[in-house]
């Protein structure tokens, strides 16, 4: 399950509050994309990581479009979407 220290070493970041908030925000949109929590599984903790970074790094850019999701989570939104949620564990992962 993609959790803050996660986030911290893909990104590269110090702890902060913000972090926590840019991470339950990526969780929250995958969800209400149709994508389930998934417990070691390595695509979705990339999506939720990938997406958390996107609204850190774009948080205070008042020209970026927050809006805009970045494409690799769109493709893994797919992905995550065809795959069983009741897999649980991703081949080599």
């Amino acid at each position: 399950m993609a959790t803050i220290e996660g986030l911290m070493d893909f990104g590269g970041m110090d702890n902060s509050p913000t972090l926590e908030l840019m991470l339950e925000a990526a969780k929250s949109w995958l969800a209400d994309a149709g994508v389930s929590p998934r417990e070691n599984y390595s695509s979705y903790d990339l999506a939720v990581y990938r997406l958390a970074t996107h609204y850190y790094d774009t948080r205070c850019n008042q020209e970026a479009d927050r809006d805009l999701v970045p494409p690799t989570v769109i493709s893994l939104m797919h992905q995550l979407r065809s795959a069983p949620p009741a897999q649980g564990t991703e081949a080599g992962a």
